[in-house]
C-alpha cells in the first residue's frame, strides 16, 4: 500500500532551513542531505510502520541517515502525517512539549 504524505507548512519550513545550513558549508553537502531527506520521505510513503513508535503510541519516528535528523509523524488511514523535522541532538523534552502542540 502507498500511503500519501501530508506535511504541516512547518516542516516545509524546517526542511529548507536544513538545507540551506548545510549549503553553506558545502553546496555538495546541501544536495546531499536535500536527498536524504527526499529519500526519507519516500521510505514513508512504502512503509511508514515499519518505524520507531514513540512512547505515546501515536507519534512514530524516522531518523534520516548520515544527518542528526528525524522526521516526526502519524498515520491516519492511508495518511502519513509529518509534523516536524526534529533534531536529534536536542533536548528530547522539547520534542514532547513540540508534539503537545499538536493535541
Amino acid at each position: 500500500m502507498i500511503y500519501e504524505i501530508l506535511k504541516y507548512d512547518i516542516v516545509d519550513d524546517e526542511i529548507e532551513d536544513v538545507i540551506l545550513y548545510y549549503e553553506n558549508n558545502s553546496y555538495q553537502l546541501g544536495l546531499k542531505v536535500e536527498n536524504a531527506l527526499e529519500e526519507t520521505l519516500d521510505n514513508l510513503e512504502r512503509n511508514p510502520e515499519h518505524y520507531f513508535n514513540l512512547e505515546d503510541n501515536i507519534h512514530r519516528r524516522i531518523t534520516i541517515e548520515g544527518f542528526p535528523y528525524a522526521f516526526i509523524y502519524s498515520i491516519l488511514d492511508n495518511y502519513v502525517i509529518v509534523k516536524m523535522l526534529f533534531p536529534q541532538l536536542e533536548d528530547p523534552a522539547k520534542l514532547w512539549l513540540r508534539i503537545g502542540r499538536f493535541s
